[in-house]
Protein backbone atom coordinates (compact mmCIF):
# COMPACT_ATOMS: atom_id res chain seq x y z
CA UNK A 1 0.00 0.00 0.00
CA UNK A 2 1.37 3.42 -0.99
CA UNK A 3 0.56 6.67 0.77
CA UNK A 4 0.60 10.22 -0.66
CA UNK A 5 -0.88 13.56 0.40
CA UNK A 6 -3.37 15.96 -1.16
CA UNK A 7 -5.76 18.80 -0.38
CA UNK A 8 -9.46 18.32 -1.18
CA UNK A 9 -10.11 19.63 -4.67
CA UNK A 10 -6.46 19.21 -5.67
CA UNK A 11 -5.57 17.26 -8.82
CA UNK A 12 -4.55 13.72 -7.92
CA UNK A 13 -2.74 11.29 -10.20
CA UNK A 14 -3.59 7.62 -9.75
CA UNK A 15 -0.99 5.36 -11.34
CA UNK A 16 -1.30 1.66 -11.95
CA UNK A 17 1.35 -0.94 -12.73
CA UNK A 18 1.03 -4.66 -13.34
CA UNK A 19 -2.55 -4.63 -14.72
CA UNK A 20 -3.82 -6.69 -17.67
CA UNK A 21 -2.91 -4.95 -20.94
CA UNK A 22 -5.84 -3.11 -22.52
CA UNK A 23 -8.15 -3.78 -19.57
CA UNK A 24 -10.51 -1.03 -18.37
CA UNK A 25 -9.86 -0.02 -14.76
CA UNK A 26 -12.38 1.76 -12.52
CA UNK A 27 -11.15 3.86 -9.57
CA UNK A 28 -13.27 4.38 -6.47
CA UNK A 29 -13.01 6.49 -3.30
CA UNK A 30 -13.48 4.50 -0.11
CA UNK A 31 -12.79 4.61 3.62
CA UNK A 32 -9.11 3.72 4.09
CA UNK A 33 -7.64 0.81 6.00
CA UNK A 34 -8.36 -2.87 6.21
CA UNK A 35 -8.41 -5.46 3.50
CA UNK A 36 -9.29 -4.75 -0.10
CA UNK A 37 -13.04 -4.03 -0.13
CA UNK A 38 -15.33 -6.09 -2.35
CA UNK A 39 -16.41 -4.48 -5.60
CA UNK A 40 -20.09 -4.46 -4.59
CA UNK A 41 -19.17 -2.40 -1.50
CA UNK A 42 -17.78 0.46 -3.60
CA UNK A 43 -20.22 3.23 -4.52
CA UNK A 44 -18.16 6.41 -5.10
CA UNK A 45 -16.67 6.04 -8.59
CA UNK A 46 -13.97 8.68 -9.21
CA UNK A 47 -12.46 7.83 -12.61
CA UNK A 48 -12.20 5.28 -15.40
CA UNK A 49 -9.11 4.53 -17.43
CA UNK A 50 -7.49 1.74 -19.46
CA UNK A 51 -4.19 -0.05 -18.96
CA UNK A 52 -1.76 0.29 -21.87
CA UNK A 53 0.09 -2.55 -23.59
CA UNK A 54 2.56 -2.65 -20.67
CA UNK A 55 -0.19 -2.99 -18.08
CA UNK A 56 0.26 0.59 -16.81
CA UNK A 57 -2.14 3.53 -16.51
CA UNK A 58 -2.15 7.15 -15.33
CA UNK A 59 -5.52 8.67 -14.40
CA UNK A 60 -6.18 12.18 -13.07
CA UNK A 61 -9.04 13.02 -10.74
CA UNK A 62 -10.06 15.84 -8.42
CA UNK A 63 -10.67 14.89 -4.79
CA UNK A 64 -14.22 16.09 -3.98
CA UNK A 65 -14.79 18.56 -1.16
CA UNK A 66 -17.05 15.99 0.53
CA UNK A 67 -13.91 14.12 1.64
CA UNK A 68 -12.47 17.19 3.38
CA UNK A 69 -13.41 16.05 6.89
CA UNK A 70 -11.42 12.81 6.66
CA UNK A 71 -7.69 12.62 7.47
CA UNK A 72 -7.27 9.88 4.87
CA UNK A 73 -9.03 8.59 1.77
CA UNK A 74 -8.77 5.14 0.30
CA UNK A 75 -8.42 4.78 -3.45
CA UNK A 76 -9.46 1.40 -4.79
CA UNK A 77 -8.95 0.27 -8.38
CA UNK A 78 -10.69 -2.71 -9.95
CA UNK A 79 -10.72 -4.11 -13.43
CA UNK A 80 -14.12 -3.54 -14.98
CA UNK A 81 -14.90 -7.25 -14.69
CA UNK A 82 -14.10 -7.17 -10.96
CA UNK A 83 -11.44 -9.88 -11.19
CA UNK A 84 -8.37 -7.86 -10.09
CA UNK A 85 -8.18 -5.05 -7.54
CA UNK A 86 -5.68 -2.99 -5.55
CA UNK A 87 -5.80 -0.06 -3.15
CA UNK A 88 -3.73 2.88 -1.91
CA UNK A 89 -4.13 5.53 0.80
CA UNK A 90 -4.20 9.29 0.28
CA UNK A 91 -3.53 11.58 3.26
CA UNK A 92 -5.77 14.69 3.43
CA UNK A 93 -4.31 17.11 6.02
CA UNK A 94 -5.66 20.62 6.54
CA UNK A 95 -2.79 22.32 4.71
CA UNK A 96 0.25 20.78 3.11
CA UNK A 97 2.67 21.28 0.28
CA UNK A 98 2.12 19.15 -2.84
CA UNK A 99 3.66 15.70 -2.63
CA UNK A 100 6.21 14.61 -5.20
CA UNK A 101 5.40 11.69 -7.45
CA UNK A 102 6.35 8.31 -5.98
CA UNK A 103 8.89 6.23 -7.84
CA UNK A 104 7.38 3.77 -10.25
CA UNK A 105 9.01 0.31 -10.24
CA UNK A 106 11.07 -0.34 -13.35
CA UNK A 107 9.84 -3.94 -13.50
CA UNK A 108 6.18 -4.88 -13.39
CA UNK A 109 5.16 -6.59 -10.18
CA UNK A 110 3.31 -9.87 -10.01
CA UNK A 111 0.33 -8.15 -8.35
CA UNK A 112 -1.41 -5.02 -9.67
CA UNK A 113 -0.42 -1.81 -7.90
CA UNK A 114 -2.03 1.58 -7.34
CA UNK A 115 0.15 4.63 -6.67
CA UNK A 116 -1.12 8.15 -5.99
CA UNK A 117 0.52 11.55 -6.19
CA UNK A 118 -0.41 15.22 -6.47
CA UNK A 119 0.08 16.96 -9.80
CA UNK A 120 0.07 20.76 -9.71
CA UNK A 121 -2.42 22.28 -12.13
CA UNK A 122 -1.40 24.63 -14.94
CA UNK A 123 -3.70 26.74 -17.13
CA UNK A 124 -3.25 29.26 -19.91
CA UNK A 125 -5.71 31.84 -21.20
CA UNK A 126 -6.45 32.22 -24.00
CA UNK A 127 -5.72 28.66 -25.12
CA UNK A 128 -4.84 29.98 -28.58
CA UNK A 129 -2.61 32.99 -29.13
CA UNK A 130 -0.23 34.41 -31.69
CA UNK A 131 3.49 34.79 -31.05
CA UNK A 132 4.11 38.13 -29.39
CA UNK A 133 0.62 38.22 -27.86
CA UNK A 134 -0.07 38.38 -24.13
CA UNK A 135 -1.30 35.32 -22.23
CA UNK A 136 -2.23 34.64 -18.60
CA UNK A 137 -0.53 31.62 -17.02
CA UNK A 138 -1.94 30.41 -13.69
CA UNK A 139 -1.70 27.37 -11.46
CA UNK A 140 -2.80 25.71 -8.21
CA UNK A 141 -1.33 23.01 -6.01
CA UNK A 142 2.25 24.32 -6.13
CA UNK A 143 4.56 24.54 -3.15
CA UNK A 144 3.89 27.84 -1.34
CA UNK A 145 6.67 30.38 -1.93
CA UNK A 146 8.25 28.44 -4.80
CA UNK A 147 9.67 30.36 -7.72
CA UNK A 148 8.25 28.90 -10.93
CA UNK A 149 10.02 28.92 -14.27
CA UNK A 150 7.91 29.10 -17.45
CA UNK A 151 9.14 27.76 -20.80
CA UNK A 152 7.92 26.86 -24.28
CA UNK A 153 8.72 23.50 -25.85
CA UNK A 154 7.94 22.16 -29.32
CA UNK A 155 5.98 18.88 -29.42
CA UNK A 156 8.38 16.00 -28.79
CA UNK A 157 11.08 18.36 -27.50
CA UNK A 158 13.21 17.82 -24.39
CA UNK A 159 11.49 19.50 -21.44
CA UNK A 160 14.74 19.63 -19.48
CA UNK A 161 16.51 21.64 -22.17
CA UNK A 162 13.88 24.39 -22.55
CA UNK A 163 15.14 27.79 -21.34
CA UNK A 164 12.65 29.82 -19.27
CA UNK A 165 11.25 33.04 -20.72
CA UNK A 166 9.22 34.10 -17.66
CA UNK A 167 8.94 33.51 -13.91
CA UNK A 168 6.18 33.51 -11.30
CA UNK A 169 5.93 33.10 -7.53
CA UNK A 170 3.47 30.78 -5.78
CA UNK A 171 1.61 32.43 -2.90
CA UNK A 172 0.95 30.95 0.53
CA UNK A 173 -1.92 28.92 -0.92
CA UNK A 174 0.28 27.42 -3.64
CA UNK A 175 -1.39 29.51 -6.37
CA UNK A 176 0.04 31.89 -8.96
CA UNK A 177 -1.14 33.97 -11.91
CA UNK A 178 1.00 36.06 -14.21
CA UNK A 179 0.51 37.91 -17.51
CA UNK A 180 3.35 37.46 -19.97
CA UNK A 181 4.08 38.06 -23.63
CA UNK A 182 4.89 35.06 -25.82
CA UNK A 183 8.36 35.27 -27.36
CA UNK A 184 8.06 36.30 -31.02
CA UNK A 185 10.71 33.81 -32.09
CA UNK A 186 10.83 32.77 -35.77
CA UNK A 187 11.76 29.19 -34.77
CA UNK A 188 8.16 28.66 -33.56
CA UNK A 189 6.57 29.99 -36.75
CA UNK A 190 6.15 26.56 -38.38
CA UNK A 191 4.25 25.06 -35.42
CA UNK A 192 0.51 25.01 -34.84
CA UNK A 193 0.86 24.02 -31.16
CA UNK A 194 3.50 24.32 -28.45
CA UNK A 195 3.82 22.93 -24.93
CA UNK A 196 3.78 25.43 -22.09
CA UNK A 197 5.98 24.11 -19.28
CA UNK A 198 6.13 25.37 -15.68
CA UNK A 199 8.45 23.93 -13.04
CA UNK A 200 10.00 24.78 -9.72
CA UNK A 201 13.70 25.65 -9.74
CA UNK A 202 14.60 22.25 -8.29
CA UNK A 203 12.19 20.43 -10.65
CA UNK A 204 10.38 18.71 -7.74
CA UNK A 205 7.07 19.98 -9.15
CA UNK A 206 6.15 20.69 -12.74
CA UNK A 207 3.15 20.94 -15.04
CA UNK A 208 2.49 21.19 -18.76
CA UNK A 209 -0.43 22.40 -20.86
CA UNK A 210 -0.87 22.78 -24.63
CA UNK A 211 -0.93 26.18 -26.30
CA UNK A 212 -2.31 26.52 -29.81
CA UNK A 213 -0.58 29.07 -32.01
CA UNK A 214 -2.85 31.45 -33.88
CA UNK A 215 -1.71 32.63 -37.26
CA UNK A 216 -1.54 36.40 -37.62
CA UNK A 217 -4.19 37.80 -39.93
CA UNK A 218 -2.50 38.99 -43.10
CA UNK A 219 -2.99 42.62 -43.91
CA UNK A 220 -4.83 43.22 -47.17
CA UNK A 221 -3.90 46.11 -49.38
CA UNK A 222 -6.54 46.62 -52.04
CA UNK A 223 -5.28 46.96 -55.59
CA UNK A 224 -6.32 50.25 -57.07
CA UNK A 225 -5.90 50.36 -60.84
CA UNK A 226 -4.42 53.51 -62.20
CA UNK A 227 -6.26 55.42 -64.87
CA UNK A 228 -4.17 57.09 -67.46
CA UNK A 229 -5.03 60.72 -68.11
CA UNK A 230 -5.67 61.22 -71.80
CA UNK A 231 -3.42 63.69 -73.48
CA UNK A 232 -4.24 65.80 -76.50
CA UNK A 233 -1.85 66.44 -79.28
CA UNK A 234 -1.68 70.13 -80.14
Amino acid sequence: MVKAESLPGSPVVVRGRGWPAGQEVVIYLHAPGGDLPALNALKDEAARTKANENGAFDASLNLPETWQGLPQVGLVAYTADGVLGAQATLNVPAAIAPASSPEVPSALSAEPQVLVSVRPSLRVQPVEAALGAQIVVSGEGWKPGDEIMISLVEPGGDLGEAPPFARALADEQGMFSTTIALPDDPKWAAYTELILLAHSIDWTTRGVTPLRLARPTPTYTPFLPTVATPTTTP
